[in-house]
């Protein structure tokens, strides 16, 4: 088995806390949908609208972290992320709990394209 190199295991480290953190709220959705008085179909949309913006907000990400650096965009994406989460957990209309989750979605992907990114500038031939 190849070793991991010091750096790589600390990515790996931050995105399996960071994938942990981001998906806390998915268990309470259920109960949040109900006690708000949300149809049962809001549900598929808070999912889709969260994966709809990690699709259309990746690219962005990419640029910014060329731009700005990947260290920068590692401590914005999980702050975004835990403001869109409390917003999502604390709205009590339903448009404004559709764009937090939504704006969830985006600052989720900032988190997993970097920690990709970096994970492929730390790896060489050697440990593929």
């Amino acid at each position: 088995m190849k070793q991991f190199t010091p750096q790589i295991r600390k990515i790996i480290f931050y995105q399996f806390i960071s994938m942990i953190i981001f998906n806390m709220a998915h268990p309470v959705t259920p109960t949040l949908i109900t006690t708000l008085g949300y149809p049962d179909y809001t549900f598929g949309i808070f999912f889709a609208s969260m994966s709809a913006m990690t699709f259309v907000t990746s690219p962005m990400w990419g640029r910014v972290a060329e731009k700005y650096g990947m260290k920068k965009i590692l401590i914005i994406g999980p702050v975004g992320s835990a403001v869109g989460q409390l917003g999502f957990g604390l709205s009590t209309h339903l448009g404004f709990t559709i764009f937090f989750r939504a704006l969830t979605g985006s600052f989720a992907m900032a988190t997993v394209l970097v920690s990709f990114l970096a994970l492929n500038a730390n790896t060489n031939e050697e440990n593929k």
